[in-house]
């Protein structure tokens, strides 16, 4: 037979063509092909798994874990892991990383070809010390809404704040009141009233700020001020007995003080002075937090509260009053005493007596100086002439 020179020319430039894409592909080098998982998170301390939206505190500290398969029987050589803002860095096994004040944590794992990541969006700021936690309700007569703002002397730049704020009407049912969602500063929240509140409850309101794992402050609010009476409205701090009552306007959040003491109050009784006082005393009546009307028990007019020897009386300790009779006359209540320095309302010591008639404190308990003394003198010899 006889072979075509034409044929056999075909075949060779085919085979040569076909060698050189095999000597291509000899050069492509070998794809290792991983598959890569999203990194996965546990908290160290606990060991549980976390997820994206899971709560982490900042200080805490996290395990980081990324999974890489290989698609055939080569391994994945090329594995990283990078941490926020970090640069890429090798990946040989778990990353431990202590979480620090950011807003949102980024971990991506990667082969260097197909990256996976895992956001952590709910990093959160460690609980305050709870001295430093305040709360605070009140309401706003422009939108009529209620306010509850809950506030800490520590807090974070970047991390959320963790707390929560609820509020209640104080009448039988405690009604919950509808919150918008709050207005957040590195240190707390003001939480707001949903719906406007035109008819406020006279009983009140209690709101609740709660950080973490803190024990929640509470704050109170009232619409009325109380009312208050002290006695007939003439005690003084003379020793005399009185009672203090308050009209708290059907508050169920109220208080009450004697000076800056709060005290025990009976609303069926009042507030009994059995003994009365000796000095310039305050009471107050309070609705709520910020809601309060006091009255104070003062010195007699032209007595003052002093600490020197003198112008009190040795039993009582009372001051030392001079009483004019019907007829002219002035009476000691009392012998003075001359070694009390408590500090209350008397006379001074050069002037000890006070005479109730005139409002003002003198020598003696009686008529007074040489030209009185001068004129009786007269008056009585003029009865012989």
């Amino acid at each position: 037979a006889v072979v075509s020179t034409q044929s056999t020319g075909t075949f060779c430039q085919n085979l040569t063509v076909m060698l050189l894409l095999l000597a291509l592909f000899a050069l492509v080098p070998a794809t290792h092909g991983c598959t890569v998982s999203a990194p996965t998170v546990t908290i160290t301390k606990s060991g549980a798994s976390l997820a994206a939206n899971g709560e982490v505190l900042v200080g805490e500290e996290i395990e980081i874990t990324c999974t890489f398969t290989p698609t055939d029987e080569l391994p994945c050589d090329n594995k990283k892991l990078q941490i926020g803002a970090a640069a890429e860095a090798n990946y040989s096994g778990p990353e431990n990383h202590t979480m620090t004040d950011v807003a949102t944590l980024t971990l991506i794992c990667t082969d260097g070809t197909s990256p996976q990541e895992l956001v952590l969006t709910n990093v959160l700021c460690p609980d305050p010390t709870v001295d430093t936690v305040t709360a605070q309700l009140s309401y706003d007569e422009t939108s009529k809404k209620i306010k509850l703002m809950c506030n800490a002397a520590e807090g974070c730049d970047k991390a959320k704040v963790n707390v929560q704020g609820t509020v209640e009407d104080s009448t039988s049912s405690n009604k919950s009141v509808g919150l918008d969602n709050p207005e957040m500063d590195k240190y707390g929240a003001t939480f707001t009233s949903t719906a406007t509140i035109d008819d406020l409850e006279d009983a009140g309101y209690e709101g609740s700020c709660k950080y973490g794992e803190l024990e929640a402050k509470t704050a109170t609010f009232c619409p009325k001020d109380p009312e208050i009476n002290l006695g007939d409205g003439t005690v003084t701090a003379t020793g005399m007995a009185f009672t203090v009552t308050c009209n708290f306007n059907n508050c169920e959040h109220t208080k009450f003080k004697e000076g800056n003491v709060e005290k025990s109050y009976n609303s069926s009784t009042g507030y009994v002075v059995a003994n009365g006082v000796l000095t310039e005393t305050e009471y107050t009546c309070v609705n709520g937090d910020d809601k309060m009307t006091t009255k104070k028990v003062g010195c007699l007019d032209g007595m003052t509260v002093l600490n020197n020897v003198g112008g009190v009386c040795k039993a009582t300790l009372t001051p030392m009053i001079c009483k004019k009779l019907d007829n002219g006359t002035y009476v000691k209540t009392c012998e003075e005493d001359t070694t009390n320095q408590d500090s209350q309302c008397r006379c001074p010591k050069s002037t000890p007596w006070y005479h109730e008639d005139e409002g003002e404190c003198k020598e003696k308990c009686g008529a007074q100086g040489i030209f009185v003394s001068i004129v009786l003198v007269i008056a009585a010899a003029l009865r012989f002439l």
